[in-house]
């Protein structure tokens, strides 16, 4: 499950690998190009969705949802309105990229209430010769 997942960015290539991978996002916009992006690259096995984050992750625990691994790329506000129904989805793994260190800090040690710890943290300088960087962190239930 992707949430926040722009054009596909990251699921699609993670849908090359996984048997099926479902994607939201806010932005109508970026599902539309998600879903020509899947097309264009023959990916059968990922659908995407125009939903707001935190209203589709409440959804997928009404509908009894489940999931191997949880992308989460938010906005620079971070994701604090999603992480209730983590626990619910019961991803095993959870990828999660933020460009704001002050929410990740927040949202991970929210992640760790729920009994995740993280696994691995990787910096990346996307924006060169600026003073921005992505941090991504692997979360993992054990």
């Amino acid at each position: 499950l992707d949430l926040f997942c722009g054009v596909g960015n990251f699921s699609l290539p993670l849908a090359r690998v996984a048997g099926q991978v479902a994607g939201m996002d806010l932005q109508g916009a970026a599902v539309r190009s998600a879903i020509r992006n899947a097309t264009l690259n023959g990916l059968n096995n990922a659908g995407f969705t125009k939903m707001e984050a935190a209203a589709g992750a409440r959804r997928l625990v009404e509908l009894g949802e489940r999931f191997d691994l949880l992308l989460l790329d938010p906005p620079r506000g971070g994701c604090r309105e999603v992480l209730p129904h983590v626990a619910a989805l019961a991803p095993k793994t959870i990828i999660y990229i933020s460009c704001d260190p002050a929410t990740l800090t927040r949202d991970l040690g929210d992640l760790i209430g729920l009994g995740y710890s993280i696994k691995k943290m990787r910096l990346l300088d996307m924006f060169p010769q600026t003073s921005h960087l992505e941090t991504m962190v692997m979360l993992r239930r054990d």
